[in-house]
């Protein structure tokens, strides 16, 4: 795990002893951040730590998934996702965890929050789907449909606010919503023949 200071000119290494391999990490406006691995694993920091001490704060259980995703707005109200469509859901940022219904068994690659209770998660076989009240009930979203990329997964996605969010996926594809999700258009800020898949999104 890295961390910059400055824009991302540089970059430092955080020595870690965590001991799983992680694959998401989100930072709430409080300043504290979360990170997920395989097996529930889920650890926290913060900006006051300089992000260089972390916590355990795993998710109770026996044969719990990989987690690939984590999201928060405030740092306190979190989310993780990961394989066969598992969401989970922390309103003591981290201190205990509910199981949420996503409504699909696809695995859940990325994850955001443009809310407490605003939230869309994008996955395997073009999978994505948006809860508007805090992970209760799930409406699933058509992202890439159009301009011959109906078969790409969205690997990545990020909100700016409960309206406006971002997807990216394989080829260097990129679409985004004004909408909260009811409509997405193509951005040119990535040609999609390059052939550089987007795997992460972070927008502010």
């Amino acid at each position: 795990m890295y961390y910059s200071v400055n824009g991302g000119t540089s970059w430092t290494r955080i020595s870690s002893t965590l001991g799983v391999s992680l694959f998401g990490i989100s930072i709430g406006s409080n300043g504290v951040a979360f990170c997920v691995g395989n097996s529930g694993r889920v650890f926290t920091s913060s900006f006051g730590l300089n992000y260089a001490t972390w916590t355990a704060r795993h998710i109770s259980g026996t044969g719990l998934p990989r987690l690939n995703a984590v999201a928060t707005f405030d740092g306190v109200i979190v989310y993780v996702g990961g394989a066969f469509g598992s969401v989970y859901k922390s309103v003591d940022s981290g201190s205990s965890w509910t199981t949420l219904t996503s409504g699909t068994t696809l695995t859940v690659y990325s994850m955001a929050a443009g809310s407490n209770t605003d939230v869309m998660i994008t996955g395997a076989s073009r999978m994505a789907r948006r809860s508007i009240d805090g992970g209760s009930t799930w409406a699933s979203m058509s992202i890439f449909t159009s301009g011959g990329n109906s078969t790409i997964p969205p690997h990545s996605i990020d909100m700016i606010t409960s309206a406006v969010a971002f997807a990216g996926g394989i080829g260097g594809s990129l679409r985004k919503t004004l909408n909260g999700g009811f409509r997405w258009i193509p951005e040119s800020v990535i040609v999609e023949t390059s052939g550089q898949s987007v795997y992460s999104l972070i927008l502010y």
